[in-house]
């Protein structure tokens, strides 16, 4: 059952753990875990207490090579994905703490700055959008591109994926023509 007591924050229990900004933040959908990503190029994992304050779990100091600007968690999986200026995914296991961290899987296929990442409600899909003007959809448990979107005017700096019954439409529409369906992922661009 999740915790849904607020958590205060004031001057006696304000974390700092990035030594720059920090870019990313994500609860987990049972409150269990926080995760946080910076300009420090590190992926923390918190686990909030229920005084109110935030104990840090795990972290990897070089998570990515370059800025982390996006985190999600796929709950059902025990993952936490992180999304970065390196122009890279990578996924975590979640619970494993004390052991050297190394990501479970990276993901490459943007030119440019990953600027976020979702994953559907089922966790069986990822979506990222990028400088590069493209997004992507991913298969959670393969990490392979399951297809790309393409011809934005301009940077992509958002995305949202539709509902399960959507999903299957946009596989079968990966399927049949090798390209995504307008209707089930939505982009800046086009919203």
């Amino acid at each position: 059952e999740p915790n849904l007591d607020p958590v205060v924050v004031s001057k006696s229990n304000v974390f700092s753990a990035h030594q720059g900004h920090c870019m990313a933040l994500e609860f987990s959908g049972d409150g269990t875990y926080m995760a946080s990503g910076g300009s420090d190029h590190r992926l923390i994992v918190w686990k909030p207490t229920k005084r109110g304050s935030l104990n840090k779990f795990w972290e990897a100091p070089e998570a990515h090579d370059a800025s982390i600007c996006a985190v999600t968690f796929i709950d059902s999986k025990d993952l936490v994905v992180s999304a970065s200026n390196d122009q890279t995914l990578r996924l975590w296991k979640v619970s494993e703490k004390g052991k050297s961290k190394v990501p479970v899987r990276t993901l490459t296929g943007h030119d440019e700055w990953v600027r976020q990442v979702v994953v559907s409600a089922d966790g069986a899909l990822l979506a990222s959008c990028s400088n590069d003007q493209t997004a992507h959809v991913w298969n959670a448990d393969t990490g392979k591109s399951l297809g790309e979107l393409r011809d934005h005017e301009h940077v992509i700096e958002c995305i949202a994926l539709s509902t399960p019954a959507m999903h299957e439409a946009l596989v079968a529409s990966l399927r049949e023509y090798g390209a995504l369906a307008a209707d089930a992922v939505a982009t800046a661009g086009e919203m």
